[in-house]
């Protein structure tokens, strides 16, 4: 509450760490974190999705999914449909869904693979985006799971991203892939284009982390960051671009 100067715990988050937040588009103290188990032998009793209704003064788990901190970093694996619906996926390949803002769960299906961010369509609340270990997904859920390979990408992204600035098809999405950076596509992912004008070479490891303001504006502004090799150690480094990824300068 002050700015991130100080920090306190909370009680019933009792995971390892947490991979990732969500937070309702209706209600910013309902908040969804992804809870590792840290590899420990116990992870069904600390992994799984918890939920706060009170801005995180106390946490509760709401579900087992796997999460594993090595499969984690910088993704989005819950995504806010709506105020009351909400898709996750998690390690194990699970595509989980809530019709209740999170309290309560039903495994849909499986994907097949670890499931590392998902995105839904702003126009058919049953279409999503997921990237996985074995590529780029579009998936469908009518009440069974249609799930199809999607895109050009030359290898599995990890980070996916979309535009605010486009509310039906064609969609702009932004990937990223290790080791090769950001692509974008603009015609809701069936093809896509490198765009890692401004950033310097070689891309060793990342891109580690890749975020989107969600103001609409002429232009899409986003935000990348990088491991880079130096001295013998790593050190990051942060980019942005605030006309759609076509152009970065760093921070």
């Amino acid at each position: 509450t002050d700015g991130g100067a100080s920090w306190r715990p909370k009680p019933g988050l009792s995971s390892f760490g947490t991979a990732a937040f969500a937070i309702s588009p209706s209600d910013s103290k309902i908040v969804l974190a992804a809870g590792f188990s840290g590899g420990t032998p116990d992870h069904d009793r600390v992994s799984g999705l918890y939920r706060t209704s009170n801005g995180g003064d106390s946490w509760t788990k709401v579900n087992n999914a796997l999460y594993r901190p090595t499969h984690r970093a910088g993704t989005s694996p819950i995504a806010f449909v709506s105020a009351s619906l909400v898709y996750a996926g998690d390690d194990s390949g699970k595509l989980w869904k809530s019709t209740d803002s999170g309290v309560t769960w039903q495994d849909v299906g499986t994907i097949g693979t670890a499931i590392w961010a998902v995105a839904s369509h702003p126009a058919n609340a049953n279409t999503l985006f997921i990237t996985t270990s074995l590529g780029l997904r579009k998936v469908v859920d009518n009440g069974t799971l249609t799930v199809a390979p999607l895109g050009n990408l030359p290898a599995a992204p990890r980070l996916l991203v979309m535009s605010p600035n486009t509310t039906a098809d064609p969609l702009t999405l932004y990937a990223t892939i290790r080791d090769n950076g950001i692509y974008r596509s603009t015609d809701s992912g069936a093809s896509f284009t490198q765009t890692n004008g401004g950033i310097s070479l070689p891309i060793v490891g990342g891109p580690v982390y890749l975020s989107i303001s969600p103001v609409r504006g002429a232009q899409d502004l986003l935000y990348v960051s990088f491991g880079k090799p130096k001295a013998g150690t790593w050190w990051g480094e942060m980019y942005y671009s605030s006309d759609g990824a076509s152009n970065w300068k760093k921070l």
